[in-house]
């Protein structure tokens, strides 16, 4: 059976697998201090076990330049193998492209349109 935690900001769900399931809330603006609770809620419920991790973007609106970069970097990245990212439209699948082209994570990090071809990517990590 899965465990879930929830936050103002996103919903974490440590799947039976291992993957840990990341859904951020809509309409959501990220700061560096929202970017740091989240990593710190992730850590604390994963137990800091690296695991791959599919992240589910339902909508956040905007996430600033210094979280984009903490998120990006060896703290936020911590306890992470590889992530998949849903994306739910071709602008934001253009978006989070090139925002990973400038931040260039040190993790593998694809984006997808669809769940299960982002499972079965990030299974290949377990």
């Amino acid at each position: 059976m899965s465990k879930i935690v929830e936050t103002p900001y996103v919903r974490l769900e440590l799947l039976d697998n291992g993957i840990l399931v990341a859904t951020y809330k809509r309409q959501m603006l990220v700061t560096l201090e929202m970017a740091r609770e989240i990593v710190q809620t992730r850590l604390d419920f994963t137990g800091r076990e690296p695991r791959p991790v599919l992240v589910i973007n339902q909508g956040v609106v905007e996430m600033d330049k210094e979280a984009r970069r903490y998120v990006s970097s060896g703290d936020g990245l911590a306890g992470i193998k590889a992530s998949a990212i849903i994306v739910d439209e071709l602008a934001t699948l253009i978006i989070v492209g090139f925002i990973l082209t400038k931040e260039q994570p040190a993790i593998p990090v694809r984006t997808y349109m669809r769940r299960n071809k982002a499972m079965k990517w990030l299974t290949t990590y377990l």
